[in-house]
């Protein structure tokens, strides 16, 4: 963990949505969400309202809001409709240009440069295989400077392979980081999932990481992700899958900072994807979606197929969930440094870029030299010095 200040901070949180998550590239949404040519899905992202539209093959965002006096363009979640404010009926194109103004002439006596300024206000989009990332800034950086391409490569190969889903949300109180930190801890699921995950997944002591110095970690460096433990129990169903991805008999992990984590839990045949959605800074939202790859199973088995998947992975999720929220309780009011071991350098890796994003790299150094300072080789050997004299 960082300092406890870092989890109820409300300055902390609001530099955390400029600098990271109005500034990132973040992850949307599926594809598989659209219904055809001219639908669209609305979400509240980074306190945005905004909506991706599917136009001619092509996704494009815009934020939900007409340039007259600012009434959402769309109203529903998802759905298919043309682009008409429903206060004046202004409506425009699905390049976000202006179609047409009642009353235009009468009331509006726009020139045409006025007109040609008016358009909705565009959010960049990129398409990654199944996924959909968005990034607010107005001049975005390459999608491919944010995450290496080996993790685009394998996000790209294992999307193809998505068909049906179904997606369930959360709002908890706790942190966006602490459940950013609970992901990278390999040790916890021996305590915590004893009854759960460890059904399915073979636990090992985690390994202790390499230490990557401040200076050297780059954005891309906190995307990272491939096969972790080894499967005890195969898909019950695999022979039902036509189209599995095709990867080793292990738990699949993929972290894609800032907001998104994939897990491939079964070998190649379903997915589980999850997007943390910042709400204040003791309250996230949590989008997961439980993916499947093509099968063969009637309308009913694929029912009961999603409800076991979503019954066995929310047992888990609340098993997190009341620690973290727990964690969130007793950390308010102080400020108080946690004491992290060599295993959970992949946290502390996620902590020094967090800080390096947001321009605090100083403090990442005071916090290293404070936890040096507090370990016991440290304290042993100044009492041997003490001693001596």
């Amino acid at each position: 963990m960082l300092p406890t200040n870092y989890y109820h901070d409300q300055k902390i949180f609001d530099q955390e949505i400029k600098k990271i998550f109005q500034s990132q590239w973040i992850f949307f949404g599926l594809v598989q969400e659209f219904e055809g040519d001219g639908s669209y899905v609305r979400k509240t992202l980074c306190e945005n309202n905004i909506f991706l539209l599917k136009n001619q093959e092509r996704y494009v965002g815009y934020l939900n809001r007409c340039p007259h006096r600012f009434h959402p363009i769309v109203t529903d979640d998802r759905g298919t409709s043309k682009l008409v404010c429903p206060y004046h009926y202004w409506a425009f194109e699905g390049n976000g240009a202006l179609k047409g103004i009642p009353y235009e002439t009468q009331c509006y006596q726009f020139t045409e440069q006025e007109k040609a300024r008016i358009h909705l206000t565009a959010i960049a989009v990129e398409r990654i295989g199944s996924l959909l990332f968005i990034n607010f800034s107005k001049h975005p950086k390459p999608i491919k400077n944010q995450f290496h391409h080996q993790l685009l490569l394998d996000i790209t190969s294992l999307s193809s392979h998505f068909w049906d889903f179904q997606k369930i949300t959360f709002c908890k109180k706790f942190n966006w980081k602490l459940i950013q930190e609970n992901l990278r801890d390999g040790l916890h699921p021996a305590f915590l999932h004893q009854k759960t995950l460890l059904n399915a997944i073979e636990f090992a002591p985690p390994a202790i990481p390499k230490d990557v110095p401040i200076q050297l970690l780059r954005n891309k460096d906190l995307s990272y992700g491939g096969p972790d433990v080894k499967l005890t129990h195969p898909s019950e169903l695999k022979d039902e899958f036509q189209d599995p991805w095709l990867c080793e008999p292990r738990y699949y992990n993929y972290h894609v900072f800032p907001s998104a984590h994939i897990a491939a839990p079964d070998g190649g045949n379903t997915f589980v994807l999850e997007n943390f959605i910042p709400l204040g800074p003791d309250e996230t939202e949590l989008e997961v979606y439980f993916v499947l790859t093509k099968n063969e199973l009637s309308a009913d088995k694929i029912q009961l197929f999603f409800d076991k998947l979503i019954t066995n992975a929310s047992s888990v999720y609340e098993e997190d969930f009341r620690v973290l929220e727990n964690i969130q309780q007793a950390t308010k009011g102080s400020i108080t440094t946690p004491n992290n071991g060599r295993y959970e350098r992949l946290i502390t890796r996620f902590h020094k870029g967090y800080l390096k994003i947001l321009g605090l790299t100083r403090l990442y150094v005071l916090i290293n030299a404070l936890d040096i300072l507090k370990s016991p080789f440290f304290l042993l050997n100044c009492s041997k010095t003490f001693k001596r004299k």
